[in-house]
């Protein structure tokens, strides 16, 4: 399927990324976690150095059921995502309506000024080698926590548990599909304080901004 599409991709482009990401989600609703762990294998790091994407939940061995959760709940969650491979930019994944959220959990983190959502994170993306593959190259969507509000005591407390969770938890692996255009991404999670991987999750991105816009700062991409 893949040798076939990058011979779509040279006469018509624009329907190989219609057809890439129909194949992609008709493989995350039927939960084929191990033909998508061979495609992430055939991809490479991502091209672009920034831009706008809309994202969707594919697929995890949890089962049918949690997945089917996971997609109705993260396709409302995630609006969209915005890639840096330099430094801190303070960008955001979430919309307005779930502002709540982050102040639940995250009382106090700063929210820089002219960005939409709740701002905790900072992302970072490097190409580095696959943790899983080491002889695969894939582009890392790290995070960084800032400092924070809260008052010292609590902020000392809370930032392991966070750091865990984000690190460890929601770290992603992301490679570019058809010209980098499709994003297959996949969460590698693991058990905490240890090496040894629990479970994979996959999604994907459609870039939504055009390519002459993908090195724009952030307030540009709308």
């Amino acid at each position: 399927m893949i040798a076939e599409l990058t011979r779509l991709d040279r006469t018509d482009p624009d329907r190989v990324d219609e057809l890439t990401w129909q194949w992609l989600d008709e493989l995350g609703k039927a939960g084929d976690v191990t033909t998508l762990e061979a495609i992430f294998l055939m991809g490479a790091p991502l091209p672009q150095r920034a831009g706008l994407t809309q994202a969707r939940y594919l697929a995890s061995p949890y089962g049918r059921f949690v997945d089917s959760l996971l997609r109705w709940g993260l396709t409302r969650w995630w609006q969209g995502h915005r890639f840096y491979d330099e430094g801190r930019r303070g960008i955001s994944n979430t919309p307005r309506q779930f502002r709540w959220v982050w102040r639940l959990l995250f009382p106090g983190y700063p929210r820089p000024a002219g960005c939409r959502g709740e701002e905790v994170f900072d992302f970072r993306a490097v190409t580095v080698a696959d943790a899983k593959h080491p002889e695969h190259r894939v582009t890392l969507l790290d995070w960084h926590l800032p400092a924070g509000k809260m008052n010292r005591w609590i902020t000392a407390l809370a930032r392991p548990v966070i750091r865990w969770f984000v690190w460890d938890l929601t770290r992603s692996e992301l490679v570019g599909l058809v010209g980098g255009r499709v994003i297959l991404a996949r969460i590698p999670a693991r058990i905490p304080f240890t090496r040894r991987w629990r479970t994979t999750t996959f999604y994907m991105h459609r870039w939504l901004s055009p390519s002459g816009e993908a090195n724009q700062p952030f307030r540009d991409i709308e």
